[in-house]
């Protein structure tokens, strides 16, 4: 009720000094209908005063903003003056969301989709799908984050709103900044600051700034970077942006300790941690921590960086924050390792490790397919140029006719040849059609099952779960864990193979070792092998060149690295080689696996046949994994093919350019 009596406290003192009051106070009347709309007029202001409130405390005093918002949202139940109600939603969740409660904030942020959806605000129906990629984001969903993100843009492109535009091209910006992607990163950067310039938004140009000076940092442009985070710094203090102040300065201090000056570094990555604190933004803090602990570990105080890494981690698997978990891992594993602890190395090292494959599983390597091609205003320039002639009309008449004749006959025989054409494209089409129909009944078959098994398990949690023991209840929920990782990667893997058939997935080629590729795919399923004692070999030379999509070559990868694992029993060998001619590379994963039959080989990468087997150890499979794999290897120009015997083992080899085609 403080709130309340602060409102009407601030619209007295607007009458009193402005001679004009935006209350209006209900006299006696004849006349309800009026004393109603002046009752709904002033409730309207209230509410109105404390959501701006709310929105205006949400960085600096979030404390502040969350009982503005609150209070505002209590009214707005109690009058059912539901106008700003989308917005107080939006604005709450954005607020959870600074303090690191990133779980409630996604509950706001769908309260808030769905009032938006309602009322047929578009606005906040912009907004609400911005805060959702938000929200994935730093779940580290980088395709759901695109999905949302890429919503939210068309329908500020649709009502022309610049402000929503230039929110949703910064945070894309800051999802290919995560990819690596820095050509992207910057461009998406670079317009959004254009937009809030244009429109003296100078708090959300203070934050594109911080995204240039990102970019410039991670491509070898240190001094830039500097000069672009000190105009942000400079910017942020004139409008007292707290926030933006913080990230500044730990920008400042990621600059200097690049540059060895690791006090510096020191003193600017406490003062920005200073400023987190005080504003409560957990994200900032928790990213200071790890910086901290770095920076700590450079200077040899092995015992301060511990404990700030430690920090990192719990606060960030408290708020869900899995970035910045899985990087303190990584750096208790370093810390460990340099002090020749290498069972907890290890023990860190296995945390980051699980933590990472479960992102990549969440999120398939990242890939952001089919962002610039909607991004992209595609402007195709038709040039029409007919050439004219002069022809001397020196032909007789019956030369005339004779040419008429021959070109009536090329018509019908090219309307002959078209026919067929047709007929056989139709004939083609009707098999592919065929085909994808059973691929889906397979697909459908495929998801009743784990879905039936869920069903069941749920059910039996619910009907008897006071009388089961926990032991029960603990294999019940790991089963249905597993049946739900297992749904989740066969979602993903259609996704990707439905972008491959429609031509919308993203074909960025470049130059690179293979090894790197190899080293990474290894790195990732270690841990799977080690755990059945199969020997995982990268026999890749160092200095092999590849020609392709890197990024679609790690899928293939993974996919074939996977089986060769699934298929193979304790004891055996998963290897990843490669051989090379003067035009392509031919790369091959060979396993001491189960091996398979000629009629099984037949029968590898067909939509319209269902292959998926279960492990040696019963591992479940999407069944989609290598029909995948000869999409992006088709989209790469090369080849994919399988050899295998029965009990001796399997080979799976796909080639690839060596140079640009």
């Amino acid at each position: 009720m403080k709130i309340r009596r602060f409102v009407i406290i601030f619209f007295f003192l607007q009458t009193v000094f402005f001679g004009k009051s935006f209350f209006v106070i209900p006299q006696k009347s004849d006349n309800d209908s009026k004393l109603s709309a002046s009752v709904i007029i002033n409730d309207s202001f209230q509410i109105k005063a404390l959501t701006d409130s709310c929105w205006k405390y949400r960085s600096n005093d979030p404390q502040k903003a969350l009982r503005f918002g609150l209070e505002a949202l209590k009214m707005t139940e109690e009058t059912g003056v539901n106008k700003y109600k989308s917005r107080i939603l939006s604005f709450i969740g954005v607020v959870y969301r600074n303090i690191g409660d990133l779980d409630k904030a996604l509950v706001y942020y769908y309260k808030s989709l769905n009032v938006s959806k309602q009322y047929k605000d578009s606005i906040q129906l912009g907004y609400s799908y911005e805060n959702l990629s938000d929200y994935y984001y730093k779940k580290a969903s980088y395709s759901v984050s695109l999905e949302n993100g890429l919503t939210a843009y068309e329908i500020f492109s649709k009502i022309n709103n610049d402000a929503g535009k230039a929110y949703s091209l910064n945070n894309l910006g800051e999802i290919y900044l995560k990819q690596k992607n820095y050509e992207k990163a910057l461009s998406f950067f670079e317009q959004a600051a254009e937009l809030r310039k244009k429109n003296n938004d100078r708090r959300g140009f203070a934050k594109s700034l911080i995204g240039l000076a990102e970019v410039y940092a991670e491509t070898g442009k240190a001094k830039k970077a500097e000069n672009t985070y000190n105009r942000s710094l400079s910017i942020s203090k004139k409008i007292n942006y707290k926030k933006g102040i913080g990230s500044a300065l730990a920008g400042l201090s990621e600059i200097y300790f690049n540059r060895g000056d690791f006090a510096r570094a020191l003193a600017l990555a406490d003062s920005s941690l200073t400023i987190d604190k005080a504003i409560k933004n957990k994200y900032g803090i928790i990213k200071n921590f790890n910086r901290l602990g770095l920076i700590n570990f450079k200077m040899s105080d092995f015992d301060l960086a511990k404990d700030y890494f430690i920090k990192a981690g719990k606060s960030a698997k408290s708020s869900g924050h899995l970035d910045q978990e899985m990087e303190s891992y990584k750096n208790l594993g370093v810390l460990f390792s340099s002090k020749s602890n290498y069972k907890l190395a290890y023990y860190y090292y296995k945390k980051y490790m699980s933590l990472k494959d479960s992102i990549y599983s969440r999120e398939k390597m990242g890939k952001i397919a089919d962002l610039q091609t909607t991004f992209a205003v595609a402007k195709k320039e038709l040039e029409n140029s007919i050439l004219k002639k002069d022809v001397e009309y020196q032909k007789t008449l019956g030369k005339l006719f004779v040419l008429i004749s021959f070109i009536t006959i090329i018509i019908i025989i090219l309307f002959v040849m078209k026919n067929r054409a047709n007929r056989k494209a139709n004939h083609l089409l009707t098999e592919l059609n065929n085909s994808k129909d059973k691929f889906f009944s397979i697909i459908a078959h495929d998801l009743k099952n784990p879905f039936m098994g869920l069903l069941g398990y749920t059910e039996l949690l619910y009907k008897n779960y006071d009388s089961l023991s926990e032991e029960d209840i603990k294999e019940a929920v790991k089963s249905m864990y597993n049946m739900s990782r297992n749904l989740f990667d066969l979602l993903e893997g259609l996704l990707e193979w439905s972008r491959a058939q429609t031509g919308r997935m993203e074909y960025n080629p470049s130059l690179f070792k293979l090894i790197e590729e190899s080293t990474n795919v290894v790195e990732l399923f270690i841990g799977n092998a080690t755990e059945k004692r199969i020997t995982l070999v990268n026999d890749i030379p160092q200095s092999l060149l590849l020609y392709a999509d890197r990024k679609m070559v790690n899928t293939i990868l993974r996919n074939l690295v996977a089986n060769g694992i699934k298929f193979t029993k304790p004891g055996g060998s998963v290897k990843i080689c490669a051989e090379e001619t003067e035009k392509e590379v031919t790369v091959c994963v060979e396993d001491t696996g189960i091996g398979m039959s000629e009629e099984e080989l037949g029968s590898l990468f067909r939509i319209d046949i269902h292959h998926t087997t279960l492990g040696t150890e019963n591992e479940a499979g999407t069944g989609v994994g290598l029909i995948l794999c000869r999409e992006l290897v088709k989209i790469n120009r090369g080849r994919i093919w399988a050899e295998s015997e029965i009990n001796k083992g399997s080979k799976f080899k796909f080639t690839l350019p060596k140079k640009k085609v």
